[in-house]
């Protein structure tokens, strides 16, 4: 396929009849290559080519949609797609790519896509590109999409998406140190969820989980724009610290830029994330979800725990280069794994402690 870029793009989404979960349409005069970005076990996939001639609509996922959000790319010959930052891998050919990070060490191109909010309870979707032309006869939204409520004020330019260097960067508005101790950390985007009674939205870094609290200082419309990150996003955080708990930092956000690549053994996180079932027990299931690592047997989720790459760990040989160590959140004891195989499809790990081998494959 040529590598092509399209001029720019809009959407507009409607209810629709269509047994299809997520239908794009090419209301344009040229023919459009479309690839999506998506969660596919728990792992954010990129994948492409469906080519859409002119006037016409393609079926692209058939299953009920499981997200709020998927990410999209258009391709049209001699045009510009700018995208908004969210960054997935791509390929001339069809492809099919799990993770986001070093797309290039692993022979793709680092492509920026757009997003498709989907609402907070669709399970089908459509999405319509629009040609340049069309864009100030059409509404971007269409009269059947939710709409935001009239007491709901529209979102200041102090927490609209910035660029950063071809990065999605977010600014809350108040001064970095005015409200405690300034901290910059690259961080892991865990997402936004309900945590001990109280929303909030996490990271990871250095197998410690950080937090920013709806109600907090951190202005919730700033929030609500960090939702619609995937998770394992590597982000550069910026703000200061609230309080030092236990198990968790809170923070005030200043500011968040997307950084790809930035996070210390990137690829190796990408690689694990999601589901993965042992080899020995087909019970017993782990599941990678950012910087959380939870393990189940027949069906029923037993541990939690934090879990990072580092370069060594307390018992590790000498020859080690790489370790996995996993922490208990409530009393921060920790356990250390050896990578010693890691595939798309399997994972083997050393215990140094006890010698044996721990086999995973994909479910």
């Amino acid at each position: 396929m040529l590598r092509v870029t399209l001029i720019s793009a809009s959407l507009t989404c409607l209810a629709t009849p269509a047994l299809a979960s997520l239908e794009i349409c090419n209301s344009t005069d040229t023919e459009q290559s479309v690839a999506i970005g998506h969660m596919v076990d728990g792992i954010w996939t990129s994948e492409g080519w469906w080519n859409i001639a002119a006037n016409e609509c393609a079926v692209i996922l058939t299953e009920p949609l499981q997200n709020r959000y998927y990410y999209y790319r258009a391709e049209i010959p001699d045009g510009v797609f700018e995208g908004e930052g969210y960054n997935f891998c791509i390929t001339d050919d069809v492809f099919t790519v799990p993770g986001q990070d070093d797309c290039e060490a692993r022979g793709y191109e680092t492509a920026a896509f757009s997003v498709i909010d989907t609402g907070e309870s669709a399970t089908e979707f459509r999405l319509t590109l629009v040609a340049p032309e069309d864009l100030a006869d059409q509404p971007q939204v269409s009269e059947q999409s939710p709409q935001p409520a009239p007491s709901e004020a529209p979102l200041t330019d102090a927490v609209a998406p910035r660029a950063d260097g071809g990065n999605p960067r977010w600014q809350s508005g108040f001064v970095l140190g005015s409200l405690g101790e300034p901290v910059t950390q690259v961080a892991l985007f865990q997402g936004c969820q309900h945590q001990f009674g109280e929303s909030v939205c996490a990271f990871f870094a250095d197998g410690v989980k950080w937090v920013a609290a709806y109600g907090g200082p951190t202005p919730s419309a700033f929030l609500d724009q960090l939702n619609g990150l995937p998770q394992a996003t590597t982000v550069e955080l910026e703000g200061d610290i609230l309080t030092y708990g236990d198990i968790t930092i809170e923070v005030a956000l200043s500011a968040v830029t997307v950084r790809p690549g930035a996070l210390p053994y990137g690829r190796e996180v990408a690689l694990v994330q999601g589901a993965w079932i042992s080899e020995d027990d087909p019970l017993y299931e782990i599941e990678f979800a950012g910087g959380e690592l939870y393990e189940s047997y027949d069906g029923t989720r037993t541990d939690l725990f934090y879990w990072r790459f580092d370069e060594t760990c307390d018992g590790a040989p000498a020859t080690a280069d790489l370790a996995l160590i996993k922490t208990v959140p409530e009393t921060r004891e920790t356990e250390c794994l050896l990578p010693d195989r890691m595939s798309l499809d399997r994972l083997e790990f050393v215990n140094p402690g006890r010698g044996n081998i721990l086999s995973f494959r994909r479910p």
